[in-house]
């Protein structure tokens, strides 16, 4: 959960969306690749949890989707 913490407290943004959230980081190689290794390993620990990011100039949007039922405990992450 810590490494997560790192990533929402670096975001610009964090914005709750219908099915999520989705958080504005800046655009960085090492921030993104560590961004795609935490998704890996939460996806393996919680399957239900979706991932995109979105590479813009200057930024990086992490999207975050997961189910209804499984959003407090999403929350407690993002």
């Amino acid at each position: 959960m810590a490494q997560w913490g790192a990533v929402v407290s670096a975001a610009s943004k964090n914005t709750p969306t219908a099915g999520g959230w989705r958080l504005r980081l800046p655009a960085d190689t090492d921030l993104a690749a560590r961004v795609s290794a935490l998704a890996v390993a939460e996806q393996a620990r919680n399957p239900f949890f979706s991932f995109r990011l979105d590479l813009h100039p200057g930024a990086l949007d992490l999207h975050v989707s997961v189910p209804n039922q499984a959003r407090p405990l999403a929350a407690e992450l993002f």
